[in-house]
């Protein structure tokens, strides 16, 4: 049996400044775990991208994310469906598949949450 490879702090600090040193952080009941790439990494062919209704965006929100919160204003939900994993007993699922991820794009309640990490953009205020 092989251990899990965690980040050391040096690594932890160099992921802070963008530098991923190999690793993805996991959320998965609102617990982060770190994978790296040696114990697999990630193969995009095994994962489909697709819309997904609001409710089970946020259904899956609220079972994994460390905030469990849901953005007030919502544009548009999509998931990360998994093509080759069993749906297991208690999995989200979209079109038959298990529901692995989810991103949703939304306002953010100031605009600075976005010009702080892109500096030249130029939120639009008039979107729904």
């Amino acid at each position: 049996m092989t251990s899990i490879i965690t980040p050391r702090p040096a690594d932890l600090r160099a992921m802070q400044l963008g530098d991923p040193r190999g690793f993805t952080q996991r959320w998965r009941y609102g617990t982060p775990t770190w994978r790296h790439v040696s114990e697999g990494g990630f193969r995009a062919q095994r994962y489909a991208v697709t819309a997904i209704p609001e409710a089970t965006a946020k259904a899956f929100v609220q079972r994994h994310h460390y905030l469990s919160g849901w953005p007030a204003v919502l544009h548009h939900p999509y998931g990360l469906l998994d093509q080759e994993a069993p749906l297991g007993a208690g999995d989200l699922a979209v079109e038959g598949l298990p529901l692995v991820g989810v991103l949703v794009l939304a306002s953010p309640m100031n605009p600075r949450v976005l010009t702080g990490a892109f500096p030249h953009l130029e939120p639009s205020m008039n979107r729904v």
